[in-house]
C-alpha cells in the first residue's frame, strides 16, 4: 500500500541458494586479520614441523610432534580456505574439514608427552589404537550429520566480511556427540599438560624452559579455542581462534630458538620423586576450582540473559502500549466526525454551494480546530466523485494525494474509516499516512475527509527515544511490502529517509523479517548494518506494523565480557595460589629428604673416623685383603712397622 513502492533500497541479503550473509565493507580488516593470522600459524607451524622431522631419530618424540605441527599447519591451511571460497557449501567443506585435524591432535598430543617425558613403556599399540577410537567416531558422525543430526542439530553459519566468508560459530547449535568430542579433546590437553607441569617439577634446571615454553604455546592454542566450541562469550564477533594459534605457535617457535625445544632429551633429577597422594589432591584441587568457575560463570551468564531479555521485552512493551495509545486516539478524533449528523449536514450543504457561504466558514472553522488541536498537518474534503472540495490549512499548496486518490471509491463504497499507511507520492516526497473518513448521511456517501499526520512530529520521535543510555539501541518500525520486509521509520545508523530500506523475505535471519513473517518475543539476528543483534519482536494491534526493538550483542554482553575476565583472573590467581602450595610442599618435603640425607651422610662420616682412630692406634698389627683377589687394600701403622711396608 505504499506509494514509494518498490524505490526503497533493497539490503544486501542471503538468497535461497546459499548466498552468505553481507557484511558492511568496513569490516573488511576483520577478515584480513583471521587471513594473516591463519597464514601466520601455517608457516611457523610448517617450519616447527620440518625441524622436527630432523630431530627424529635424535629427540623421543621429535616424530609425534612433527604430525602435530603438520596437523596445526593443515588446520590453519584449511580454515583459510573456507574464508576465500565462493560459496557457503565451499566454507562449510574445508571448515568440516579442520575437524579431522582437531580430533587427531590431543591423542598425538598425549602420545607426545608420554614419550618426550620417557614414559614410553606406559604405550603399546592397543593403547594408542584405543586412543584414537573418539577421533574415528567423530569423523564418521561429522561427514553423516544429515542422516542423524548427532555432530551438530544447526550447522556454523556464515557472514560476509568484505572478500570474506568469517565462521558463526554462534549459530550452530550442538548435538550430542558434539560434546563428546569437545570433553575427550579438552581432557586429553589437559591431561598432557599436567603431566608435562608435574614432570617439569623433576627436571634438571636448564630443561625446565623448554616444558615451560611448550606447554604455554599449547595452552594459549586450547583457549582460544574454549570461546568458539563453548560459546564462551555470545556476542563477540572476533572468533580468537585462528589468533590463538598464530600465537601459540611464536611461542612454541620463541622455545626452539632460546630453550633448544626438540634439540636434545630433557634429563631428570631421579633422586625428586613426586608423591602420588600429593598429586592427586592438586589435580583434585585444579579441576574443583576450573570447574566452580565454570559453572559460576554460567549461572551468572544465565541471569544476565534473563534481565536483559526482560528489559528489552518491557522497552519494546512500552513501544507497543505508547503506538497503541496514540493510534487510538486518532481513531476517536476522527470518530467524532464520521456519526456525527451535525458535521455531515454542514458537509452537505457545502458539497451543494459553491460560493463561500456560511456553511462552507462554519465547516473550514470545524475542521481548522481540528487540525491545531490532534496535530494534523493538513486535512482535504473531497466529494463522492474523489473532487478536492476544500483543504487546509488555507491557501493549500500540497498536491492532493495520490494514493488516497485510487482509494477514494472503495473508501466511499466501504462506508468505513479506512487507515492509509505510511507512504509518499513520489520518491523525493514528504513521508505521511492518512486516515480517509467517509461522510455518510442516510446511507448515502456524501464525500470523505482525509487527515494526514506526519510521522516526524510524535511517531519517529517517539521510536528514536530508548529509556536507558545505549550506544547501538534503536526501535525499528516495519512491515510487508510485497516479497520484502519494509523498514518504515528513520534508521539510526544509516543516512536514508524512512521507506527506504528493505529486505527480502528469504534472508529469515533478520530480525525485521522475522517480525514481518509472524514471530514474536526473543531474537538473535543480523541488523541491516550487519551487526549481530538481540532482539524483541512485536505485533501492534489494528494496525499492518511491527515493532523491532534491538540492541548490538557486543553492547549487551560488554557486562558479561568484564565478568568473564574478572574470573578467569580470579581463577588464575587460584590456580596460582594451588600450584605454589603444591611446589612450596613438594620442596618442602625433599628440602626434609635431603636433610635427612645428610644427617644420615654425616653419622656415616663420624662412624668411618671412629673406625679410623681405633684401626690406626690398634697395638695389633691389622691387614685388610680383598676377598676374591686376597689383594691387600689396607693396613695399620704396626702392620707397617712388623712388616716394613708402607
Amino acid at each position: 500500500m505504499t506509494c514509494s513502492g518498490k524505490q526503497a533500497d533493497r539490503e544486501g541479503t542471503a538468497s535461497e541458494a546459499g548466498e552468505p550473509e553481507r557484511k558492511d565493507g568496513s569490516m573488511t580488516w576483520q577478515g584480513m586479520g583471521y587471513l594473516v593470522s591463519l597464514i601466520i600459524s601455517a608457516t611457523v607451524m610448517g617450519l616447527i614441523a620440518w625441524y622436527s622431522g630432523k630431530q627424529r631419530t635424535s629427540v623421543a618424540g621429535a616424530g609425534v610432534y612433527l604430525w602435530i605441527a603438520v596437523l596445526i599447519s593443515l588446520l590453519s591451511l584449511f580454515q583459510g580456505l573456507s574464508m576465500i571460497g565462493p560459496s557457503v557449501e565451499w566454507a562449510r567443506f574445508w571448515f568440516n574439514l579442520r575437524i579431522a585435524c582437531f580430533a587427531a591432535i590431543p591423542v598425538l598430543w598425549l602420545v607426545f608427552v608420554l614419550l618426550y617425558l620417557g614414559k614410553a613403556a606406559l604405550l603399546s599399540r592397543a593403547r594408542i589404537v584405543i586412543l584414537f577410537v573418539i577421533p574415528v567416531i567423530t569423523q564418521a558422525l561429522l561427514w553423516t550429520n544429515d542422516l542423524h543430526g548427532w555432530w551438530a542439530v544447526h550447522e556454523v553459519g556464515f557472514r560476509q566480511a568484505g572478500p570474506f566468508l568469517i565462521p558463526d560459530t554462534k549459530a550452530r547449535i550442538p548435538g550430542p556427540w558434539y560434546m563428546v568430542h569437545n570433553l575427550y579433546t579438552y581432557g586429553m590437553m589437559l591431561a598432557g599438560l599436567v603431566i608435562l607441569f608435574l614432570s617439569s617439577l623433576r627436571l634438571k634446571r636448564q630443561y625446565r624452559g623448554q616444558i615451560f615454553m611448550l606447554a604455554a604455546g599449547t595452552l594459549v592454542m586450547v583457549i582460544g579455542t574454549l570461546f568458539p566450541s563453548f560459546n564462551l562469550v555470545p556476542g563477540m564477533d572476533l572468533n580468537p581462534m585462528p589468533q590463538s594459534f598464530a600465537l601459540g605457535s611464536l611461542v612454541i617457535a620463541w622455545g626452539l630458538f632460546r630453550h633448544r625445544f626438540l634439540g636434545a632429551s630433557p634429563l631428570f633429577d631421579e633422586e625428586r620423586r613426586i608423591p602420588r597422594g600429593l598429586a592427586l589432591v592438586f589435580l583434585l584441587i585444579s579441576g574443583g576450582i576450573l570447574a566452580a568457575g565454570y559453572f559460576a560463570y554460567r549461572n551468572y551468564q544465565r541471569d544476565f540473559e534473563v534481565a536483559m531479555e526482560r528489559q528489552l521485552s518491557s522497552i519494546a512493551d512500552l513501544k507497543l502500549s505508547e503506538i497503541v495509545q496514540w493510534n487510538r486516539e486518532r481513531l476517536s478524533d476522527v470518530e467524532v466526525l464520521s456519526g456525527n449528523r451535525a458535521f455531515s449536514g454542514l458537509v452537505r450543504r457545502t458539497l451543494a454551494d459553491s460560493t463561500e457561504g456560511e456553511s462552507r466558514t462554519q465547516l473550514l472553522n470545524w475542521l481548522g480546530k481540528v487540525l491545531s488541536a490532534y496535530g494534523y498537518y493538513h486535512i482535504d474534503l473531497l466529494d463522492a466523485g474523489g473532487r478536492p472540495r476544500l483543504s487546509l490549512p488555507q491557501p493549500s499548496t500540497l498536491p492532493l494525494c495520490g494514493e488516497l486518490l485510487r482509494q477514494v471509491a472503495e473508501v466511499m463504497r466501504r462506508g468505513r474509516i479506512t487507515f492509509i499507511d505510511l507512504h509518499r507520492d513520489d520518491p523525493g516526497g514528504r513521508v505521511h499516512l492518512t486516515i480517509a473518513v467517509p461522510i455518510i448521511e442516510d446511507g448515502r456517501a456524501l464525500g470523505l475527509v482525509a487527515m494526514f499526520i506526519d510521522p516526524t512530529t510524535y511517531l519517529f520521535p517517539l521510536l528514536r527515544r530508548w529509556p536507558t543510555p545505549s550506544s547501538t539501541a534503536e526501535t525499528l518500525l516495519v512491515r510487508r511490502d510485497g516479497d520484502d520486509a519494509l523498514y518504515l521509520n528513520e534508521l539510526r545508523f544509516r543516512k536514508d529517509p524512512a521507506l527506504s530500506l528493505r529486505v527480502a523475505l528469504t534472508t529469515e535471519n533478520r530480525p525485521a523479517v522475522m517480525a514481518v513473517l509472524g514471530r514474536e518475543g526473543l531474537v538473535e539476528g543480523l541488523d541491516y548494518k550487519g551487526s549481530r543483534v538481540l532482539a524483541v519482536l512485536r505485533a501492534i494491534p489494528d494496525l499492518p506494523w511491527k515493532i523491532v526493538a534491538r540492541i548490538d550483542l557486543s553492547e549487551v554482553y560488554a557486562p558479561l565480557r568484564s565478568w568473564l575476565w574478572m574470573m578467569i583472573v580470579l581463577m588464575c590467581a587460584l590456580l596460582a595460589g594451588v600450584w605454589s602450595g603444591f611446589w612450596l610442599l613438594w620442596r618442602r618435603q625433599n628440602a626434609f629428604i635431603d636433610r635427612g640425607r645428610a644427617e644420615a651422610a654425616e653419622r656415616v662420616l663420624k662412624g668411618e673416623e671412629k673406625y679410623r682412630l681405633l684401626f690406626e692406634n690398634a697395638g695389633d698389627a691389622i691387614l685388610v685383603s680383598d676377598v676374591e683377589t686376597t689383594v691387600i687394600v689396607d693396613a695399620n701403622r704396626k702392620a707397617e712397622k712388623m712388616l716394613g711396608l708402607t
